[in-house]
């Protein structure tokens, strides 16, 4: 906030033209940079080596740059991304770093800005934004690599509230593994053994079980029973079955 001078030169990772604002890395770390006088025109791009005059800014969470002066030096490289876990970027160490995360995307929603991914890695549920990306709403169930930038929400207080993942292009983003389209043709697991040790996975699918509905009401979980054991489930959307009723269930433990 003492407004340092400051002259950086790395390459863009991030660019956000509507907010006036993009992502900066160089050999040794990333950065935000607030460009409200710079001319982010469709010259500047994700990719480009640019070197940036300003003052230090306290940002709302991790220090930032706010640019005077700015020039476009030419093309370079995009850094090596650093293989990051949900809790790494909850502790917010990795704030405005160029990352890559790796998981079972759980969900899909498209918006305005973006396209929402929620992958699901070995610590638990993450958010992915990239923009455009709509031939991305296939991904379900598919294990992907993905790289972007490190972001962070924090409220008034410069409390660290959230975290999420920016990447600049779906180009970004890699899949390892397509998910089944139909989760049904899964073969059903016995309810009893979703609570039995199995050997450490990185990564969890959706699986499907097989039972008797024993208990249903609106806005309580439905219990389904089979011949092992009886488990709760918990509906994205609401099902009309009554106790006796035989179902099968996709979903995630």
């Amino acid at each position: 906030a003492w407004k340092s001078p400051v002259r950086v030169r790395g390459v863009v990772t991030s660019l956000w033209k509507d907010y006036k604002g993009l992502f900066v890395q160089d050999d040794t770390a990333g950065i935000y940079v607030a460009a409200a006088n710079i001319n982010l025109d469709t010259n500047w791009d994700v990719g480009d080596e640019v070197e940036l005059d300003g003052v230090s800014g306290p940002g709302g969470y991790a220090p930032i740059i706010v640019a005077e002066t700015a020039k476009v030096l030419g093309r370079e490289d995009l850094p090596a991304a650093r293989r990051i876990n949900l809790y790494q970027m909850a502790i917010g160490q990795f704030d405005s770093q160029w990352v890559e995360v790796r998981g079972v995307v759980r969900s899909v929603q498209i918006n305005r800005r973006s396209t929402d991914l929620e992958l699901s890695d070995v610590n638990g549920l993450l958010e992915v934004d990239v923009p455009g990306g709509e031939a991305l709403t296939n991904l379900v169930d598919s294990l992907v690599r993905i790289q972007g930038v490190c972001c962070s929400r924090a409220n008034p207080n410069r409390q660290l509230t959230g975290t999420y993942i920016w990447s600049p292009s779906p180009d970004s983003l890699v899949v390892e593994e397509k998910g089944v389209a139909d989760p049904f043709t899964l073969s059903a697991q016995p309810i009893a053994s979703l609570s039995e040790f199995t050997q450490s996975r990185a990564t969890q699918h959706r699986i499907k079980v097989a039972g008797t509905v024993t208990f249903s009401q609106p806005g309580r979980p439905l219990f389904v029973q089979d011949e092992t054991g009886g488990v709760p489930i918990y509906l994205a959307n609401a099902v009309d079955c009554t106790p006796g009723d035989r179902v099968e269930v996709a979903g995630y433990i």
